[in-house]
């Protein structure tokens, strides 16, 4: 009688691995084949169906392509695509904001990895409905920079592209532009989503926002995020 009930467990223990590991794979097949929905693409981005993802247009618009083609790094081609309309201020259009776009410049790859792990977009548990992404993965990040028209502070944001192997993620910060060191320069400053809630995301500029009436076509943005830097972007105007 024991040696039936020790078969019959190890046939009970066969089939819930066999059902945890179904599920865990199905998964994770799922968290990879969307990174980016359409119509989440904000102005100066193109959504590519074939990819999943947000990609820059300006690179394109430089060379020639017209907006709807978007620059994707890991070929050095420009795809046709959607452009995007929405604004990551969420609401505040394009006529009553400015839009700038760069690409991230890492310095510190461990912040880096710690904001995308924080906010879900890599090393997640399948449970979690985040992604499964290796973080090391995501070297590089494109970048749109908004904020409003009107006297600071004023509305802003910053949206990281993370890119992972061919497809791109989504993350937006969203606070008020202030300005700081005697109005010489100015910083956008908010928390983190998920985990990183409790954490500060602090975008600089050691330039105004506005001289001799006129916002700049520029900027450095030093971003930093739980108190230590993780890279810069130049962003360049786009509208």
């Amino acid at each position: 009688m024991t040696k039936f009930k020790n078969i019959f467990y190890l046939l009970w223990v066969s089939l819930m691995i066999t059902l945890f590991i179904g599920c865990a794979g199905s998964s994770s097949s799922n968290n990879n084949s969307t990174a980016v929905a359409a119509g989440m693409c904000s102005s100066g981005f193109v959504y590519i169906s074939s990819l999943t993802g947000c990609y820059p247009s300006q690179p394109c618009v430089s060379l020639g392509y017209s907006s709807s083609y978007g620059y994707v790094s890991s070929t050095g081609q420009c795809v046709a695509g959607t452009a995007g309309s929405s604004s990551v201020l969420g609401g505040i259009g394009s006529a009553s904001s400015y839009t700038y776009s760069g690409t991230l410049q890492i310095t510190n790859s461990s912040v880096y990895q710690k904001i995308l792990k924080d906010n879900r977009l890599c090393e997640q548990s399948w449970w979690s409905g985040g992604y499964n992404w290796d973080c090391k993965t995501s070297q590089q990040a494109s970048v749109l920079f908004q904020f409003a028209s009107g006297t600071m502070p004023v509305s802003g944001a910053l949206a990281l592209y993370p890119y992972f192997y061919s497809q791109s993620g989504f993350l937006p910060f969203v606070g008020s532009v202030a300005p700081i060191n005697n109005n010489s320069g100015f910083e956008l400053r908010t928390n983190g989503t998920m985990e990183g809630y409790n954490k500060i995301f602090s975008v600089v500029s050691a330039e105004a926002l506005v001289a001799n009436g006129a916002v700049l076509q520029s900027y450095r943005l030093t971003i930093s995020y739980d108190g230590s830097q993780m890279g810069y972007v130049d962003v360049r105007r786009s509208w």
